[in-house]
C-alpha cells in the first residue's frame, strides 16, 4: 500500500503554504509521494488505488480537491485521511447554483447550519479528519459527531522565523482584503497614531478580490498619509517589509459560522512583529494578552494609547518577540505536529 498527499503548489492562498511545509516537514519522512491536484482528475485516479492511503487538504476554495475526494468516495476508496482548513465548512455554500440570488440564499442557510447533516455524513466517511484549530475540532466532534475528527496543529518552518532587530518601528497589515479583514479599523488607527509618530508607516500587503476591489479604493482614497498600499507581494519581498515593521495590526471580525487558522497572524508572529488583533474567531487559541501579542477592544481612543505603550516601549517590544520564539516552538514545530499526525 502507498502513501500519497493531494494538494496544489500553485497559488497565492495560504493552503498553498501550508501544503509545501506539512509534506516536506512531515508526510515525506512518513513515505507519502506528492500528487498535484491540479492535474486531471482521470490522471489522479489512474495512479492512485483504492487500496492506497490518501491525505487530501480540503478548504472552501479548493474545489479541485473537493472534487477529487468525492470521485474517491464513489469509487470505495477507503484509506483517506483531509485536513479540513475552514472547519466545519467543506465548501460554501455547500448548495451551489448559477443563480447569484439563489448562490447568496444558499450561503444564507449555510451560515445557520442547514448544510451540518451533509457535511457530516461525508466526513464520516473518512479514516480521519484533521482540523487546524481547537474551537473547529470541538464543533466537528461536539455538533457533528465526528468521532473520526482529530486536532492538529498548524506547521511551521523553523527556517523561516526571522526575530533580528528591527530596521524600523513601522506597521504592517497582512492579509486578504475585505470588510471582514478589518483593513478600514487598522488605517483608523494608523491615522491617530501619527498625530503623535509623524513619520510612522503603515505598510498594507493584501489583494483585493471581484467585489472587494471598490472598497480597496475608497480606502485608498481616505487613507493615504505615510500609508504604502503594496499588493500582493512574493514572500522575499513580505519579509523585507517585516523587516522594517516592528507591529502587525490585523483586526479580524467574526466570521460567527466558520473558524478558519490565521496564516496571516502566523506569519507575522514567525516574523518577529507584536501582533495587535481582534479577539474572534480562533484567533485566541495563536494569542494570548501581554505574552505573544495583545487585542483590540474596538475603541480606537484606547487601542491607539495601548499601541503606543509598545511603540515606546522598547524593552517590552524585545521581550514579546522573545515569548512569541518560544510560543512557536512549543505548539507549531515540525516534532510537536508529527505527534498529532495519526499515519
Amino acid at each position: 500500500m502507498k502513501k500519497y498527499y493531494i494538494s496544489s503548489l500553485n497559488g497565492i492562498s495560504g493552503i498553498t503554504k501550508y501544503s509545501k511545509d506539512f509534506f516536506e516537514l512531515v508526510l515525506k519522512d512518513k513515505g507519502y509521494e506528492f500528487v498535484d491536484s491540479d492535474q486531471s482528475l482521470s490522471t489522479i485516479l489512474s495512479m492512485i488505488s483504492s487500496r492506497d492511503h490518501v491525505h487530501i487538504e480540503l478548504g472552501v476554495f479548493q474545489k479541485k480537491e473537493l472534487e477529487i475526494l468525492l470521485a474517491m468516495l464513489r469509487g470505495q476508496y477507503k484509506n483517506i485521511s483531509a485536513t479540513l482548513h475552514d472547519a466545519p465548512l467543506l465548501k460554501y455554500p455547500f448548495s451551489e447554483f448559477s443563480n447569484p440570488l439563489l448562490n447568496s440564499f444558499s450561503k444564507l442557510l449555510d451560515q445557520f447550519g442547514k448544510s451540518e447533516k451533509a457535511t457530516a455524513q461525508l466526513l464520516e466517511q473518512l479514516k480521519a479528519v484533521y482540523v487546524l484549530t481547537k474551537i473547529g475540532h470541538d464543533i466537528l466532534r461536539d455538533k457533528y459527531k465526528l468521532s473520526n475528527a482529530f486536532y492538529l496543529p498548524h506547521i511551521v518552518n523553523p527556517g523561516e522565523l526571522n526575530f533580528s532587530n528591527k530596521e524600523k518601528n513601522n506597521l504592517v497589515y497582512f492579509g486578504f482584503i475585505g470588510p471582514n479583514k478589518g483593513l478600514d479599523y487598522c488605517l483608523q488607527l494608523h491615522r491617530e497614531l501619527i498625530e503623535r509618530y509623524p513619520d510612522l508607516l503603515l505598510f498594507v500587503i493584501g489583494k483585493p478580490i471581484g467585489k472587494q476591489k471598490e472598497y480597496y479604493e475608497k480606502l485608498k482614497s481616505k487613507y493615504s498619509r505615510n500609508v504604502q498600499y503594496l499588493g500582493y507581494l512574493p514572500e522575499k519581498s513580505v519579509d523585507e517589509v517585516y523587516k522594517q515593521s516592528s507591529i502587525a495590526i490585523l483586526p479580524f471580525r467574526s466570521y460567527r459560522f466558520f473558524y478558519p487558522f490565521s496564516g496571516s497572524i502566523l506569519y507575522s508572529l514567525k516574523k518577529g512583529a507584536v501582533v495587535f488583533t481582534k479577539r474572534n474567531n480562533a484567533i485566541p487559541e495563536l494569542i494570548e494578552e501581554g505574552v505573544n501579542g495583545y487585542f483590540l477592544s474596538g475603541n480606537s481612543t484606547s487601542d491607539s494609547r495601548k499601541l503606543m505603550q509598545v511603540i515606546e516601549n522598547h524593552e517590552l517590544l524585545g521581550k514579546i518577540r522573545q515569548q512569541s520564539q518560544q510560543y512557536l516552538a512549543n505548539r507549531h514545530y515540525p516534532e510537536v505536529v508529527r505527534k498529532f499526525f495519526k499515519d
